[in-house]
């Protein structure tokens, strides 16, 4: 071999390990680069991910307040208004553990607390009463727990208007459970 051969052999192993660098350096570059990639297509999924969730919660709160609005009618809270507040201190008495077991029976749970009465003694006062008061609220976020607690109230009236007298509009006590609190 002359030495123009031999630098030409020379130059070529050069050529060829500059070669073997550039195709690490380019291999390297594209698993960077592919890495890259799925990073923001992960990024991509979850906030398409949360995107959609959001639309699906959307959907069913438009869905819970169409079948909401379906449920209302014109004098729906009118009954309520109409029961007279209760002088301070009249019914103080549900509280005391040594006369009734009402607040044990709250935190508890448990079978139905009966409250009964003639007409006109005050069951739907001391219900409104009882709706409004914090300690009331207080034990049933206790005996609730960690769980959402949801409250309804509707007052029947034996002297009311159709509404308020049928067992069948208690479908009404089902959309106030539903409906945002006051």
């Amino acid at each position: 071999m002359n030495d123009r051969q031999y630098e030409m052999s020379l130059e070529l192993k050069e050529l060829q390990h500059c070669q073997g660098l550039m195709e690490t350096n380019i291999t390297h570059n594209l698993l960077a680069i592919s890495q890259d990639i799925c990073k923001h297509q992960q990024a991509n999924d979850e906030a398409w991910n949360q995107f959609s969730s959001t639309i699906e919660h959307e959907r069913a709160l438009i869905t819970q307040r169409a079948i909401l609005e379906t449920l209302k009618y014109e004098r729906m809270s009118q009954r309520k208004s109409n029961i007279i507040e209760a002088h301070i201190g009249t019914f103080e008495w549900i509280f005391d553990p040594l006369r009734v077991g009402f607040m044990h029976w709250l935190r508890e749970g448990g079978d139905i607390y009966w409250i009964n009465g003639n007409a006109g003694s005050g069951k739907s006062t001391l219900m409104k009463y009882l709706m409004g008061h914090d300690v009331v609220k207080n034990a049933l976020v206790d005996w609730a727990g960690t769980k959402p607690l949801f409250t309804g109230n509707y007052y029947f009236w034996s002297t009311g208007n159709e509404m308020e007298i049928s067992l069948l509009y208690i479908i009404i006590l089902i959309r106030r459970v539903f409906e945002p609190q006051d």
